[in-house]
């Protein structure tokens, strides 16, 4: 794996070679101090990963990464800076998939840049691969965003009811999960439900992280609807499964599992209808000819975002496992495989129930989801 280090402190940049001569193993740590001199070593190699600081004289961070993001999409993007604005940030967002803060340990920095590495062994098609790693919007909901500016521009606006709205939406509820697990917000402490998210990132960087979503270009309509409302009625199952402290992370996670297909359907829309085309023929389930056609499944493309932008890892296992438990998977990730099994309208299978902890309540399960769908 080739690594590319930017920074203008010279210090910085042996401090790093130093750090990372044991802790990086098989790595080849190349480095540059400026953002022209990294995008002319860009033009003449191939790296797998960026990592810059933010603010340097000239071009800074956010600038060298907006224009890696677009000649070389699928490469992983991180900021590492001791000095990170609002403003830098914001900026930087839309471009970066990961921002980690200085002084960051030589075990903090490897487990990013190798769980990326891994991740993106998930989706084999390098069209795809790009795809994920390039998209940094994702479709979303208008309606749901105008209840969301109207309520934090009114007087009796609240945490509370924007969480619950944004909760509506998985492609926000990602963006803000993914903002807050930064270095900019996080400090130190890992935030895996939407409410908690929500209210760390305040009403007014909801405001402006909303409007932003808005003035993209992204897939809307009917099938986008249909994509959250399963996801919607998916995390409403899993609450009824896990515990009460795990509910608003097994929420959340539920809620996100069809990141993969959002991105898919936004950025190979003709490679999706003949995944479609080939799963009504073959009798398949969806998620099944995406593996055959395509070599990875929405699952797998999810997974991959979300792990990119530093989504907590027990999120980005449920996501990965929605469709496919594996050999050794949590009680959350298996609450979450049931339930979307129950809202597909599938076989649970009673392994996936016991690990669950739900084989005595399965059926009751089931019913009070179908109650709850005829009666909306």
């Amino acid at each position: 794996m080739k690594v590319l280090f930017v920074d203008d402190e010279p210090r910085v940049l042996e401090a790093i070679q130093r750090m990372l001569s044991d802790a990086a193993g098989s790595w080849e740590v190349i480095t540059a101090s400026s953002g022209p001199e990294a995008l002319a070593m860009l033009e003449e190699s191939r790296f797998d990963v960026i990592v810059t600081d933010i603010r340097m004289p000239g071009m800074d961070g956010a600038a060298l990464l907006s224009k890696v993001h677009e000649r070389w999409p699928s490469m992983t993007r991180i900021v590492l800076s001791g000095h990170t604005d609002q403003e830098h940030a914001m900026r930087a967002i839309g471009s970066a998939h990961q921002f980690l803060s200085k002084p960051c340990s030589p075990k903090k920095l490897t487990e990013v840049v190798e769980n990326a590495f891994y991740l993106s062994a998930l989706t084999p098609n390098s069209r795809i691969r790009e795809l994920a790693a390039a998209v940094h919007r994702l479709p979303a909901m208008p309606k749901v965003h105008e209840r969301i500016l109207t309520l934090i521009d009114g007087s009796n606006a609240s945490v509370r009811d924007a969480a619950d709205l944004v909760s509506q939406d998985p492609g926000l509820c990602a963006k803000i999960l993914r903002v807050v697990n930064s270095a900019f917000f996080a400090r130190g402490q890992v935030v895996r439900d939407v409410r908690t998210a929500t209210a760390r990132v305040g009403l007014d960087l909801l405001r402006a992280l909303v409007l932003s979503e808005r003035a993209s270009c992204g897939l809307s309509g009917k099938r986008v609807e249909q994509i959250q409302r399963d996801a919607l009625d998916a995390a409403a199952v899993t609450m009824r499964i896990v515990s009460p402290d795990d509910q608003r992370t097994a929420f959340t996670a539920a809620l996100l599992c069809d990141v993969g297909t959002l991105v898919l359907e936004q950025g190979a829309p003709d490679e999706i209808a003949a995944v479609r085309a080939h799963a009504a023929e073959s009798l398949l389930p969806l998620h099944v000819a995406e593996k055959e056609l395509l070599g990875s499944s929405h699952a797998d493309v999810g997974g991959y975002v979300l792990g990119l932008w530093g989504v907590p890892p027990v999120i980005v296992d449920a996501v990965l496992g929605h469709h496919d438990l594996g050999r050794d998977p949590s009680a959350l990730s298996a609450a979450v495989y049931v339930a979307h099994c129950i809202v597909a309208g599938d076989v649970v299978s009673a392994e996936a129930a016991e690990r669950a902890g739900v084989a005595s309540r399965l059926a009751e399960i089931r019913q009070a989801y179908i109650e709850d769908k005829y009666a909306a």
